[in-house]
């Protein structure tokens, strides 16, 4: 990989981290969109809101955002499932501008990963909105074991299974 190359990723990890991913999913169709909305209805989030939905045939979008950032993201280290990864007061900024963009569009749900980081991202949305918070596992980071609070340089340099795993993973992706 040239240099060029490892500058541009480095930079672009550096604005990932740095800022919320915000996407727009948008699911007419396909089992994701029907389990998503099933598991709302069934937890019962403005239940009036989403039959009335169902009836009229309303596109209903799906919004995932990221935490805010963390001390860990600045630092450039994998939290994994590690606890006690907190927003920092950048992190709690973010979610505060968010939650104010936010406003004018009508969400009837919040689930968020039981992680410290995520739950605290979620709590600021959910102030906004005086909705409850609905903790989903399956939406935690992925366990990344022995590799947990380790910075990405230092696993670059010293660790020989982290190069073969992220060389795996880079060669298997498809942008």
């Amino acid at each position: 990989m040239g240099s060029r190359r490892k500058g541009f990723l480095a930079r672009l990890t550096g604005v990932v981290h740095g800022w919320m991913l915000v996407l727009w999913i948008y699911l007419s169709a396909g089992w994701r969109y029907y389990g998503w909305r099933w598991r709302i209805w069934r937890l019962g989030f403005q239940k009036a809101v989403l039959e009335e939905s169902i009836k009229t045939g309303m596109k209903q979008t799906l919004l995932l955002i990221r935490h805010g950032q963390t001390t860990w993201n600045v630092e450039q280290r994998l939290p994994g499932q590690l606890p006690g990864v907190m927003l920092n007061d950048t992190g709690r900024d973010q979610a505060a501008r968010l939650a104010d963009a936010l406003a004018v569009f009508p969400i009837s749900a919040i689930i968020s990963s039981p992680l410290e980081r995520a739950l605290e991202t979620a709590d600021i949305l959910a102030r906004a909105r005086e909705l409850p918070i609905q903790l989903e596992p399956g939406l935690m980071d992925i366990n990344v074991g022995h590799w947990a609070g380790q910075k990405h340089d230092e696993l670059g340099k010293n660790d020989p299974e982290w190069k073969l795993q992220m060389r795996r993973s880079v060669s298997t992706r498809r942008l």
